[in-house]
């Protein structure tokens, strides 16, 4: 067997190897997916894929049971941006080659359980508390991402990043308002106004 034939064999193999394991979240399945970039930015577009997702859940989860103004209208907020963004995401890794999940992960549906259990001002806590922490933890996986040398990945990154920023410093500031009744409709002006830097 010449040397062309046994490659195309083996990735015939490594393919058929992961089919059954499908379901899991594509970034765990990164290195077996060939495409143009490095597997750093296959990484980054599986892990943001499966973040933006996430907080759209988490965000109409809020809108529907948060009890302050500025956390329901905040939750709407975090869904339109992250969807916006999801939308741009799904049609980049479609260019890229890079099939992401576009169904639930067992850890979406845990983070979601997790915040189903509370109820009035300790939904909103926890809400937010999760947003810091995911925010957190997205920030810096976007900056990665945008030194890429890929300039799809690395524009899409700087073009998501301020979003990013400005809702990690909006769920900072509105963290100490959550158990605050409100009277502005506009939760970004309310929370820039009357929460302290």
């Amino acid at each position: 067997m010449d040397k062309r034939a046994f490659v195309l064999l083996l990735s015939f193999s490594t393919i058929a190897l992961a089919a059954p394991n499908l379901h899991e979240p594509a970034r765990k399945l990164a290195p077996l997916i060939s495409s143009e970039l490095d597997s750093s930015d296959v990484q980054f577009l599986a892990t943001a894929a499966e973040s933006e997702s996430t907080e759209i859940k988490l965000g109409e989860l809020a809108a529907t049971r948060a009890v302050t103004a500025e956390v329901k209208s905040f939750g709407e907020s975090i869904a339109r941006d992250h969807n916006e963004a999801n939308a741009e995401l799904q049609k980049l890794a479609e260019k890229k080659g890079v099939p992401i999940l576009k169904t639930a992960t067992a850890a979406q549906k845990s983070a979601a359980n997790k915040l189903s259990k509370f109820t009035g001002p300790k939904f909103d806590k926890a809400y937010m508390d999760e947003v810091i922490q995911s925010h957190q933890k997205q920030i810096g996986e976007f900056e990665r991402a945008a030194h890429s040398s890929d300039p799809d990945i690395k524009s899409f990154a700087e073009k998501v990043l301020p979003a990013l920023n400005e809702h990690l410093l909006l769920a900072k500031k509105l963290t100490g308002m959550a158990a605050r009744p409100s009277t502005s409709p506009n939760f970004r002006a309310n929370v820039m106004d009357r929460a302290p830097e």
